[in-house]
């Protein structure tokens, strides 16, 4: 392809020198400002360049479960912020701390998403080859035992936060066994009128659909009885000793 004629304009300028400015001279003190602004506030994409490529979350099985633990809140949302939100539907309200879905929904993501970050290409890529070799760690160490079944389901958040890996961990049991779910259900079916209305008004609030709004109760108070506030803690803490019991969470999920 030819010069541009501002390429061939460029060219033909001479080279020339220009006298730097006098020592606490205006322009001096102008070009002392532009020096430091630029030092103090690098051009975008240059401090990730700097800091190198992000540290892959640390990867393990358990069942048919992929469970995956990040280190820090940015690098969960790089990887995870945009197939998490096509799974809930709407948008992401607060810090993401916590991710589960099933990896037909990821895959189902992928196919719909050309554009996807490095982040998000790396994430998928650990997926695959953990579901074509499960016994394979995120560092391509042989560090998790293999599976006995399929993979199915991914779950996600940041280390050493059990409560909220717990409470993904119930939502893949909730999917996984029909056995889990059913006793869940008969928790559900077994509350006082009264409060299961405030916990479906305040599973509402939260941007729930009514559909999921057992398996939303199981997942949070497994977690905390008091999840749906301190006034009706004393009334879930048996529900929450029991599902607590049925969830069965690996202890070293975090």
């Amino acid at each position: 392809m030819g010069d541009t004629g501002a390429e061939t304009a460029r060219r033909a300028e001479p080279a020339t020198k220009s006298k730097p400015p006098k020592p606490g001279s205006k322009k001096a003190q102008l070009l002392k400002k532009q020096s430091d602004a630029a030092g103090a506030s690098p051009a975008p994409g240059a401090a990730a360049a700097q800091a190198g490529p992000a540290e892959p979350p640390a990867a393990a099985v358990h069942g048919a479960v992929v469970v995956l633990v990040f280190r820090d809140a940015r690098t969960l949302k790089a990887a995870l912020d945009r197939p998490h939100v096509a799974y809930e539907g709407g948008t992401l309200k607060g810090p993401l701390k916590g991710v589960n879905f099933p990896l037909s929904a990821l895959a189902d993501w992928d196919k719909r998403t050309p554009d996807k970050t490095p982040a998000e290409q790396d994430l998928l890529a650990l997926v695959a080859r953990l579901a074509s070799s499960p016994a394979a760690s995120a560092s391509g160490d042989d560090a998790a035992p293999p599976a006995a079944e399929p993979l199915q389901y991914l779950i996600a958040g940041l280390r050493g936060d059990r409560s909220t890996f717990v409470h993904e961990w119930a939502h893949a049991r909730f999917f996984l066994d029909a056995s889990f779910r059913a006793a869940a259900t008969a928790i559900w079916d077994e509350l006082d009128a009264d409060l299961k209305r405030a916990i479906e008004r305040e599973l509402a609030m939260r941007n729930y659909r009514p559909d999921v709004f057992i398996d939303e109760f199981q997942a949070y108070i497994c977690e905390t009885p008091d999840d749906f506030g301190r006034r009706w803690g004393p009334r879930l803490r048996e529900h929450h000793v029991r599902i607590r019991a049925l969830v069965s969470a690996p202890p070293n999920l975090c």
